[in-house]
């Protein structure tokens, strides 16, 4: 057997630490796979368990709505206060939904005929009630009607008017 010289021994030190760069990355990408998977999971189950406490509120909005010793002022708060459960409810299966498309079951979209003007007029008053100082008028020439996901048109009304108030 022939002996090895320095330039074999060297060699083989760089295929070794090439070895153990390979590994170390694979031991990288398997745990920010494994943390991504854990993320996705948390998300869906908090999710999950965001709508009991929702429906709760919901329950006791409805009960106070049925209430006659509540002024009109109070009564409209309600209605508005209904547009913001509503919102909240959205944005939980807008949570699951995304959840749902990063493990890969995909994400639902539902086009409905509704009245565009009508949501952004909802929009409008919730985003007045949480910014009583803000200026915010919405003017359109009447009722539009569009096929449209609502939860996702809502998701970009939101935003806009988000991004108008900054």
């Amino acid at each position: 057997m022939a002996s090895e010289t320095k330039d074999d021994k060297f060699q083989d030190m760089i295929r070794f630490n090439e070895a153990i760069d390979e590994a170390w990355m694979h031991s990288v990408s398997h745990y920010h796979n494994k943390m991504d998977n854990s993320k996705n999971w948390f998300l869906g189950i908090l999710g999950h368990y965001l709508r009991n406490p929702l429906s709760a509120i919901k329950s006791v909005q409805q009960l106070l709505s049925l209430s006659k010793n509540i002024s009109e002022e109070e009564r409209m708060l309600l209605q508005r206060t209904d547009a913001s459960i509503k919102r909240i409810r959205e944005l939980t299966e807008s949570l699951l939904e995304v959840t749902k498309l990063r493990l890969g079951t995909g994400i639902t979209v539902e086009k409905r005929s509704s009245d565009l003007t009508l949501q952004c007029q909802q929009k409008i008053q919730e985003f007045q009630l949480a910014y009583p100082k803000a200026d915010l008028r919405f003017e359109a020439p009447g009722p539009i009607q569009v096929q449209r996901d609502s939860i996702r048109m809502e998701q970009v009304i939101s935003n806009l008017v988000a991004y108008a108030l900054r």
